[in-house]
Parts: C-alpha cells; sequence; structure tokens
C-alpha cells in the first residue's frame, strides 16, 4: 500500500486525485495542514 501525505490546499489535494486515479485503493491519501504535516510524519515512521 502507497501512503500520500499532502498539504490541504488546491495543488495538495489535485495530488490526491491524481493518486487516487493512477493507484486506486492501493493508495492511503491523508491531507493536512502545516502545522500537523510534523505529527503525521512522526505517527507514520512509528508503525
Amino acid at each position: 500500500m502507497y501512503r500520500l501525505l499532502s498539504h490541504n490546499d488546491l495543488d495538495g489535494v489535485g495530488c490526491g486525485i491524481l493518486a487516487k486515479l493512477a493507484f486506486d485503493k492501493q493508495v492511503r491519501v491523508r491531507y493536512n495542514s502545516i502545522s500537523g504535516l510534523n505529527h503525521e510524519v512522526e505517527w507514520f515512521l512509528e508503525r
């Protein structure tokens, strides 16, 4: 499975849409604000 951590603005959402089109159910997309991105990366690395 692929994971995409992206920003929650228009260009970040566009990346998520393209990832879903390319990888369908093999990708998990998470949209984050700038302040929440560090927390998401830490959570991902701890898993």
